[in-house]
């Protein structure tokens, strides 16, 4: 029962976003899709990679998730950016 509150308390905070933000509602969810990607995409499955193979990784494949690890945050941080740029050309 837990989880199904947290979830719908999930759920009602989202709406409750969308209804007070409206128009802006697009740019929270740029936000969070930029944020929320390059993690779960690229930063997360590298990390636990190093993390659990550390013993048997052989260089190549250390590099290979390193600039995987790097690419996702910098695509995280240009996403935020373009949001955050759009978000204020928007507001003035």
């Amino acid at each position: 029962w837990k989880r199904n509150l947290l979830r719908t308390v999930l759920v009602l905070i989202t709406a409750g976003i969308a209804v007070v933000l409206k128009d802006e509602f697009a740019y929270v969810n740029a936000f969070i899709g930029s944020l929320g990607s390059s993690v779960l995409a690229y930063i997360l499955p590298c990390t636990f990679h190093l993390v659990l193979y550390k013993h048997t990784n052989s260089v190549g494949v250390v590099i290979k998730d390193i600039v995987f690890i790097i690419f996702g945050i910098v695509g995280g941080v240009v996403g935020v950016v373009i949001t955050v740029q759009n978000v204020i050309k928007h507001l003035t």
